[in-house]
């Protein structure tokens, strides 16, 4: 009877010993979780402000006329990041729609995006059927159930009011990891129904802009007379608010194209791409603006072009060659009528034209937000 009693009591203390354990591991738990939330909204606000800040310095206009940006406020399917690994979960996510009517714009177009929408997802199931038929024809190879949703053509009436100030056709596409491109219409090439409002608006309206929510290039041959056409690009949870801001001027684009922009007809085809065991780079450097100029093609926009709502002028006033060193000088002016910030970009080419080499490479460049000189090395 005894050894049950002490039994009892030494279990009793370890019972207790247990729940005062527990309980502190309970609140260093809850601590923790409390540190953490409020250190992360913190640092995540802080991310998202200077998203908002510096964001806009990536996009650019390809096309520019003097009819944007506007004093005051008179879209859908928004793409933030790439797919696989170029994009990530986030709390919340600004559509170019909702960052619109966030700044005071309202939408005449509802009623057109519906449809739309309900038009994209009718197709989505033949785009599964297509995949499920690429499977089975090669065998379960992964390749090909990784390839890209085409954007579709449709039949919809755009519904004109007379009352709008502005129109704004936002352009999408989406690719990333496992997901290539195709040069099919819908992806690399518009659709016959895009090029059809696209141009319809231009016309239509004094004051229109083709908005690229894109990862990568499209043909824009046929709607390359657009007057407005804004390389947005996908920006992360703020793309509809930089879209907003760069449309109502309290941001200045001031990027410049990282690629070529060509008509795909243009591109030079090694068709040494899609073997999925190795791929022979026959190509050598030229690739991208090194072939174009190399090869004398005048692409539609070439690398290093971009343009903002102000105006800048470079004027070299230095240049020297110190034994293996080149030092220049430029001096950059803003001789517009925004606040901006301009790129300037030095471009070396060989000296003996026999050499297997681009005709030219981008060697250093920097951006300049002080209108003053600056020198290379």
């Amino acid at each position: 009877m005894a050894n049950i009693k002490r039994k009892l009591k030494f279990n009793n203390i370890i019972l207790k010993d247990l729940e005062i354990f527990l309980s502190k591991v309970i609140l260093i738990i809850f601590i923790s979780y409390i540190y953490f939330y409020y250190n992360y909204s913190r640092i995540e606000k802080k991310h998202i402000q200077i998203l908002r800040e510096t964001s806009a310095e990536y996009t650019l206009f390809l096309n520019k006329n003097n009819k944007f940006p506007i004093d005051k406020p008179c879209t859908r399917n928004t793409i933030k990041g790439g797919l696989g690994s170029g994009d990530v979960d986030s709390h919340f996510f600004i559509t170019c729609e909702e960052g619109l009517e966030k700044a005071g714009f309202k939408i005449t177009a509802k009623s057109w995006l519906d449809q739309h929408i309900k038009i994209k997802e009718n197709n989505l199931n033949e785009h599964i059927s297509y995949i499920k038929n690429m499977f089975i024809k090669y065998k379960g190879d992964q390749y090909f159930t990784m390839v890209s949703f085409p954007e579709v053509e449709y039949n919809l009436k755009i519904e004109e009011n007379e009352k709008a100030d502005i129109a704004i056709y936002v352009f999408a596409r989406n690719s990333g990891e496992g997901l290539d491109r195709r040069p099919i219409k819908g992806d690399i090439l518009l659709t016959n129904t895009e090029i059809k409002d696209i141009l319809y608006l231009n016309n239509k309206y004094k004051k229109f802009i083709l908005v690229l929510n894109v990862g990568g290039v499209v043909d824009l041959s046929p709607v390359k007379k657009v007057s407005n056409i804004l390389l947005l690009s996908q920006l992360g949870v703020v793309t509809g608010d930089i879209l907003a801001d760069i449309i109502l001027g309290k941001a200045n684009h001031s990027g410049k194209l990282a690629t070529t922009w060509a008509s795909f007809n243009d591109y030079k085809f090694i068709n040494e791409f899609g073997n999925l065991d190795d791929t022979n780079y026959k190509e050598g450097v030229y690739v991208g603006y090194r072939y174009f100029n190399s090869a004398k093609v005048k692409p539609l926009y070439p690398f290093g072009f971009g343009k903002s709502y102000t105006e800048f002028n470079i004027k070299k006033i230095y240049l020297k060659n110190i034994k293996d060193e080149i030092i220049i000088k430029v001096e950059v002016k803003n001789i517009g009528n925004f606040i901006g910030k301009e790129v300037v970009q030095i471009y070396v080419s060989p000296s003996q034209e026999n050499e297997d080499k681009p005709y030219q490479s981008l060697v250093s460049f920097i951006k300049n937000w002080k209108y003053k000189a600056i020198t290379f090395k």
